[in-house]
């Protein structure tokens, strides 16, 4: 997972054709396997209060020697996609680690520092854009693209996706259960509001903007649906602009 790539192989590009080619190149591959693998390794071993008796002393050792080291590895991965082209299985198995990494007390310590930079910098823009494939879709045979964004085979390694988990498990996280409202929650709505109110000046005065950046937006406040439903003293920070930018 760490090992460096080429240049051709890892360098920002949007082209839809160049992605499909280089999540087919063997490296890529390679690294999506070792995610995919280590990701499993940890889910079923990360924990050793959950293992099974028989490898008890091999989910201790897996705890302590590789949960901390592989946590950095796919993290990563994850921050790696803010500027670079990352191959969607080794992103999407990687999301799942650190997804996964936010119920542990000993991988979340470790997670913390990177929380804000994930929220406001990788996980809305650019994990949650819309692929311009998806967008010539959605042009030209509405009902396919519906029905892709349902279907399971297409989404199994769709980051935008997987995302979404990582966000709710951020956003749902307290340091502390006689807390009232999640340590997060609050800052990145507020970071939603902030950011449609910015995208609705910049229309108003004729300023180019991208429009995938308002639907990564709702998207993700549509996934955060039930963390903001308990917190009605939360609701009023999105429902005004919400309800403004949906009409």
């Amino acid at each position: 997972m760490d090992r460096p790539l080429p240049a051709e192989l890892e360098s920002f590009t949007e082209d839809m054709d160049e992605i499909e080619n280089r999540d087919k190149h063997i490296i890529w591959k390679v690294k999506g396997i070792a995610s995919q693998m280590t990701y499993r390794l940890f889910t079923k071993h990360g924990n050793p209060k959950f293992a099974d008796p028989k490898i008890a002393e091999f989910s201790k050792a897996f705890k302590e020697k590789y949960v901390i080291p592989l946590l950095e590895s796919h993290l990563q991965i994850v921050l790696r996609r803010q500027t670079n082209f990352v191959g969607s299985k080794a992103l999407n198995f990687a999301l799942k680690y650190v997804s996964q990494s936010t119920k542990m007390p000993l991988t979340m310590t470790k997670l913390k520092p990177f929380i804000e930079k994930l929220l406001y910098e990788v996980i809305v823009n650019p994990i949650m854009l819309i692929t311009h494939k998806d967008v010539t879709l959605f042009k030209d045979d509405p009902i396919e693209y519906l029905r892709s964004q349902n279907d399971f085979i297409d989404c199994l390694y769709a980051p935008k996706n997987t995302v979404v988990d990582l966000l709710n498990y951020i956003c749902e996280y307290k340091s502390s259960k006689k807390q009232k409202q999640p340590d997060y929650l609050p800052k990145f709505l507020q970071f939603c509001v902030q950011n449609l109110e910015q995208y609705s000046h910049a229309l108003a005065a004729h300023t180019p903007v991208d429009w995938r950046i308002k639907e990564a937006i709702l998207y993700a406040i549509g996934g955060l649906f039930e963390e903001i439903e308990p917190y009605k003293d939360l609701r009023p920070l999105v429902e005004p602009t919400l309800i403004a930018h949906v009409k």
